[in-house]
């Protein structure tokens, strides 16, 4: 849903420091799966939303937990525009 960057600048050179990423995605990879809901129903819990503003109907999308299994789903809702 996002991409994420970051730069950080100085004045004072600096030596190359190369990142962990191999060991980030190591540890990554070894945390449990989660089981993902295809049609969601019932009560959950929000973890994320974004909303799309250039799409042509302005759309929610949702990222959750269902209370009762505490599988994943994602889901969109439309909002109407009144101008």
């Amino acid at each position: 849903m996002s991409k994420y960057s970051v730069g950080v600048y100085s004045t004072e050179p600096a030596d190359w420091v190369p990142d962990n990423g191999a060991a980030l995605c190591d540890e990554v990879k070894r945390l449990p799966e989660v089981p993902v809901t295809i049609n969601p129903d019932g009560p959950a819990m929000i973890e994320t939303y974004s909303v799309r503003y250039d799409w042509p109907t302005r759309t929610g999308i949702i990222m959750g937990r269902l209370d009762d299994d505490n599988s994943r789903f994602l889901a969109t809702s439309r909002a109407v525009v009144r101008r």
